[in-house]
């Protein structure tokens, strides 16, 4: 049985993308929020969806991952993944 892979460098890079600007507003607890996407063959992110319904949330996601190019090969092309990500307030 294969270990289950931790994607850590991947965690890392996704942590970095998703720092808060400082206009982005405060949350009012802190939050998971599954979000689901792809890889693309020029190796950047593909946000597909998230399961939040803040808007403001989704839309910072959304800005902050869509095509943007990762520096690490862990994930395959065309293949959808699903990473939880915790927001704090």
């Amino acid at each position: 049985m294969k270990p289950k892979k931790t994607y850590s460098k991947i965690y890392s890079e996704l942590a970095t993308l998703l720092q808060p600007k400082s206009y982005y507003n405060q949350l009012d607890e802190a939050t998971v929020v599954k979000v689901r996407f792809r890889i693309n063959a020029s190796n950047e992110i593909v946000v597909l969806e998230t399961n939040t319904d803040n808007d403001e949330l989704n839309a910072f996601i959304m800005e902050s991952l869509n095509y943007k190019r990762l520096s690490t090969n862990e994930l395959s092309n065309d293949t959808d993944y699903i990473f939880d990500i915790s927001f704090q307030s």
